[in-house]
């Protein structure tokens, strides 16, 4: 699946990062890597859904970014 969007830093339960799609659709990364770690970067991502995950984070849909890109 591709996602285009903007990175984001969530502040609750001590922080996580995410993308708000360019349709504003939230996603939630829990291993976001460090080159994407920019609050309001443009991106273009690969990812796959992560099923069956329990978190505490009540923010987007989480994935795990296969390829990305800057924009």
């Amino acid at each position: 699946m591709e996602i285009t969007g903007t990175v984001t830093h969530q502040a609750l339960e001590g922080g996580f990062w995410g993308i708000v799609d360019d349709a504003g659709k939230k996603w939630r990364v829990p291993d976001m890597p460090g080159p994407l770690k920019q609050e309001g970067a443009k991106v273009r991502l690969s990812v796959e859904k992560i099923t069956g995950e329990i978190s505490i984070f009540m923010w987007g849909k989480p994935i795990k970014i296969i390829d990305y890109s800057l924009l």
